[in-house]
């Protein structure tokens, strides 16, 4: 049969030869035909032309070269601007068999559908001779098998690689890149790309710059990979099909960039895109999970993984609300665990540090931080308000006193209290009951019960225990006159509920309860002097130590309403107040008496640890809110009583006092009205 061949396009388009190709001969093989239709046993690209066109559409079986037997040898120095392929070009015999050996420049190559190149060691070869080859587009859309590679790039320059159907190798690897000039640009796959030992092989400096998967890759045999890269490098791999081996999906040892991944989601359908990649080495520089839907998105599960890499979501991933399991397994080195993607907030959080699985959360934008810190700050202050009027009230409750005593030496008063600061109010019942020791020693115990309750609208007091305390004083003489002295002490335990209010836009109404605790110790010194019969001036001078404290609490999630629950830090307030001032005392008539006093307080130490937490809002990891309000070291205090004597063991009491208080403006008030009896 007569093969024709348009070999060349010399210097002018009209310069054509056709000339016949004949059987190869080992030394010298012929030309290749422009247009091979029938059966040969192989041939050449040579010459001085620059230029040439080959179309095959018969067989090609090869011949021997001398650098062993191939079907098409386009040598060094000779440039194809297009090859097309639709027939059969086979070598299976000798060694090393090659389909397709390149070491010279194409432009287009294409192996059309139903076209097969094959070779017994590679079905397609383009190395480095002495020029760098170079191919411009590789198209397979039929078949390209070899017994080691199917196509092998060995210090060559694929600008384009696309394979649509099938490159296979059936003891090797499907594609294979190396040497330190090995280049594929671009390479797509659709179709699948199998190997024995490797699906696709980067080793010895060779480089895939990008690497676009929407097929399968597949490593086939024991201990095998889809990819494999030693010591080279990959650039950008873009997942979007199935990348799987039987040692594993991916190993590097070299550099991958940026890997994309859709694979995943669904490992039990069966279906190889919805099994998790499987990866061994080093991790890439970036990670990008592409999410279709709630059964696929991807998932890799590392072995052995060194180095971090960044975590991230594709722009092109379809999000919905929930979580989306195993994303990550066996990796700790990852970087970039939260961010935002469209309308949504997302967090990557490993639940499992023994095995570091991770998990995708995707949510709904968080609160606002501003607005949140805003409504914190009103929280903080209803809080402060709180505690100033617990110290201020277990304050007042220092001065506590029963002092009227018959023939048992008991003294025992009952009271109502009424207290008041700033917007906080409330009303208790108060006992006490007073034992002479001796003549100039009485010692006495009391306990306040709160019966209601007027707090801001953040604070509410829960399972609130009584105030207990007691004193110990001393007097001179019994009209009050010389020295007189006394210390006492009051300590409360209780609970507190703390709600912060969603009132601005973008804030949630979180709430929780702590304990809330308050102590104090007070000491004082006065000298009684009488003016007339019935009146006795006493100056005194004190120190005073009060502690109040909210325990440490975490507000309740509540999905749906509270998703960022707030954690909060104890908040501790504490006084040291040295006193002084002047008290009278006396009688109006023989059954009514009174009682005044003024004076001045300064807070020697006042600490504030501020209202500090922390929480999951974005922008907001932890905040610490100081007091907004002026100090007032220095303040006033007076107070007013009067009594009405019933009998020598009876009377009725009332009182009034005043008191400035350290954090703010407005003075506490306390009213006390009762009744006082001694046995």
């Amino acid at each position: 049969m007569l093969n024709k061949q348009i070999f060349a396009y010399g210097v002018t388009p009209l310069a054509l030869s056709l000339l016949a190709c004949t059987p190869a001969v080992a030394i010298a093989p012929p030309s290749c035909s422009a247009s091979i239709g029938g059966s040969i046993s192989g041939c050449t690209v040579s010459g001085t032309l620059p230029t040439f066109v080959i179309l095959n559409t018969g067989s090609v079986s090869g011949f021997n070269s001398g650098g062993g037997p191939m079907g098409i040898q386009i040598t060094w120095g000779n440039r194809v601007t297009s090859f097309t392929n639709y027939g059969t070009i086979n070598v299976s015999a000798g060694s090393p068999t090659r389909g397709i050996y390149n070491t010279g420049l194409i432009d287009n190559l294409l192996n059309a559908a139903g076209g097969m190149m094959s070779g017994g060691v590679r079905g397609f070869d383009t190395s480095r001779a002495t020029a760098t080859p170079v191919i411009g587009t590789f198209r397979n859309d039929g078949t390209i098998s070899g017994g080691s590679v199917a196509i092998y790039n060995y210090r060559s320059t694929i600008t384009s690689l696309t394979n649509t159907n099938l490159v296979t190798s059936s003891g090797g690897d499907g594609v294979d890149v190396s040497g330190i000039d090995g280049l594929i640009g671009t390479l797509s796959n659709s179709g699948t790309i199998t190997g024995a030992a490797r699906g696709i092989s980067v080793d010895s400096g060779g480089t895939i710059t990008s690497l676009i998967n929407d097929g399968a890759i597949t490593g086939t045999g024991l201990a095998s990979y889809g990819i494999l890269n030693t010591f080279g490098t990959l650039g950008v791999i873009t997942n979007r099909g199935s990348i799987a081996g039987t040692t594993a999906g991916i190993g590097n040892a070299g550099t991958i960039g940026t890997l994309t991944n859709y694979q995943g989601g669904n490992p039990t359908s069966g279906t190889p895109s919805l099994q998790p990649l499987t990866y061994i080495g080093a991790v890439p520089t970036n990670y990008y999970i592409y999410v279709t839907s709630t059964t696929h998105y991807g998932q890799v599960n590392f072995t052995n993984p060194t180095g971090s890499m960044a975590f991230g979501i594709d722009p092109g991933s379809t999000l919905v609300l929930g979580a989306y399991s195993d994303v990550l397994k066996g990796v700790t080195g990852v970087t970039g665990t939260s961010g935002t993607f469209g309308t949504y907030v997302w967090n990557l959080t490993q639940y499992d540090v023994t095995n570091h699985y991770w998990t995708l959360v995707v949510g709904l934008p968080g609160p606002s931080a501003s607005n949140s810190l805003i409504a914190l700050s009103a929280n903080a202050a209803g809080v402060r308000n709180a505690v100033n009027a617990r110290a201020s009230e277990i304050s007042g409750i220092l001065e506590t006193d029963c002092a009227t005593f018959d023939t048992q030496g008991v003294c025992l008063s009952f009271q109502t209290r009424y207290f008041a600061q700033d917007r906080t109010s409330e009303g208790a019942g108060f006992l006490t009951i007073g034992y002479r020791l001796s003549s100039q020693w009485r010692a006495g115990a009391f306990i306040d019960y709160r019966v209601s309750q007027n707090r801001t609208a953040h604070v509410k007091f829960d399972d609130d225990l009584p105030t207990f305390g007691g004193f110990l004083s001393f007097s001179n003489a019994p009209d009050g006159t010389g020295l007189q002295a006394r210390i006492a002490a009051a300590i409360n335990k209780g609970k507190i509920n703390v709600t912060r209010d969603n009132s601005l836009s973008d804030t949630e109404a979180g709430s929780g309860q702590a304990r809330l605790n308050s102590t104090a110790v007070g000491a004082e010194l006065g000298w009684g002097i009488a003016l007339d019969a019935r009146t006795i001036a006493t100056p005194y001078i004190g120190l005073r130590t009060t502690d109040a404290a909210r325990g440490a609490y975490s507000e309740a999630l509540v999905v749906g309403s509270v998703d960022y629950p707030v954690s909060y830090s104890a908040f501790t307030q504490r006084l040291v107040t040295a006193l002084a001032g002047l008290r009278l005392k006396g009688m109006l008539s023989d059954t009514i008496g009174y009682q005044l006093g003024a004076g001045a307080e300064y807070d020697a130490v006042h600490k504030d640890n501020g209202y500090a937490g922390t929480s999951g809002i974005s922008n907001l990891p932890s905040f610490n809110i100081a007091n907004a309000g002026a100090s007032h070291r220095m303040r006033a205090i007076g107070a007013a009583g009067l009594h009405y004597q019933i009998n020598k063991t009876q009377r009725l009491t009332g009182n009034i006092s005043l008191r400035g208080q350290t954090y703010s403006s407005q003075p506490a008030f306390t009213a006390l009205a009762g009744y006082q009896i001694a046995f």
